[in-house]
């Protein structure tokens, strides 16, 4: 049984409308087959200049940074990791496409066929993924479609007045598109840069349920995108402009977002994945690069920031974790 049939009594194939099989009351949602209620969260997609204006003052304390390999489910099950906050690799729809031709109209039941971090981050808080795909407000309409999409990059690519083909979450710009971007971004002095960064949206679930067996406790979820290098026929030096500055921003949302958690839940932790990396094809120099100086601009603020490995300790955080802990002695 499909991990969707197994939550909500009834499959996504056998229904016309798949929203219209639950009541919503707030944040929390019932499907009328199986009577189960459960907690959706609060979702929204705030600016990186957004998060920062509701982010609580730094507390004094040290930020700390380790890795730990585990798989990511078993980290949602923990009851000691209620409140706390888990970065999500997505896309920039918020949702788990697994190549740029799914729409959303394909729901999210076959997310259980893709063995990476967001999908089985969005199978594990399963109410939270059923609103971002049917119930979400897009442009004031509910819910995702082939052509109604939420678009976390298009305000930073508007202000730099500029366009991205973007392909049911995917930002895959022409040659022209993409020069053009990463000229006016190279023009720009590191206010300016940061400024532009403030721009991008992540995706926030907070509060949201975990739906795997037996969890019952809610936690924070922050959806992030990289841009899909491997995806393209652009080089990654062509993109590494945009590819950074988009890495920076997502690293300094995702603890930003922390803070506010930590204030609300009493949970410090920040659970942290490689953004854009593996398929995407950003470099892990480059990934490891952003993590630290997100890390770095919220050094005082108390968080426990813990990178997830899967299968073994990944070699390239070494340094950052050596480095972090020589800062925090």
């Amino acid at each position: 049984m499909m991990w969707f049939d197994e939550l909500t009594g009834f499959s996504e194939q056998d229904v016309l409308n798949v929203a219209d099989e639950f009541e919503v009351d707030g944040d929390h949602l019932t499907s009328h087959h199986n009577g189960r209620r459960m907690c959706s969260g609060r979702f929204e997609n705030p600016s990186l200049a957004e998060l920062q204006e509701q982010m609580p003052a730094a507390n004094g304390r040290p930020t700390t940074v380790r890795e730990i390999v585990a798989d990511v489910q078993a980290l949602h099950r923990d009851d000691a990791n209620a409140g706390a906050l888990f970065q999500v690799a997505s896309q920039f729809n918020t949702l788990e496409m697994a190549s740029p031709s799914v729409t959303p109209e394909a729901g999210v039941s076959g997310y259980e066929y893709d063995h990476t971090q967001g999908p089985a981050c969005a199978i594990a808080c399963g109410a939270g993924t059923i609103w971002r795909n049917y119930f979400a407000d897009v442009d004031g309409e509910r819910g995702q479609t082939a052509d109604r999409q939420i678009d976390n990059l298009a305000d930073l690519v508007n202000n730099a007045g500029a366009t991205v083909t973007m392909r049911n979450g995917y930002a895959l710009p022409t040659d022209q598109q993409l020069r053009t971007l990463v000229t006016h971004i190279e023009s720009l002095d590191a206010d300016q840069r940061s400024a532009l960064g403030s721009l991008l949206r992540v995706g926030i679930q907070w509060n949201a349920e975990v739906t795997l067996g037996g969890a019952g406790h809610t936690v924070t979820q922050a959806y992030c995108s990289g841009v899909p290098i491997a995806y393209s026929s652009q080089t990654s030096e062509a993109w590494e402009s945009l590819a950074r500055l988009i890495l920076d921003a997502t690293y300094d949302a995702t603890l930003t977002a922390g803070r506010t958690n930590a204030q609300a839940t009493g949970n410090s932790t920040v659970y942290l994945t490689l953004i854009g990396g593996g398929v995407f094809g950003n470099p892990a120099a480059w990934i490891v690069s952003a993590i630290e100086r997100a890390i770095e601009r919220h050094a005082n603020s108390g968080l426990d920031v813990v990178i997830v490995s899967y299968g073994g300790p990944n070699a390239r955080l070494s340094g950052l974790i050596d480095r972090k802990d020589v800062a925090g002695a």
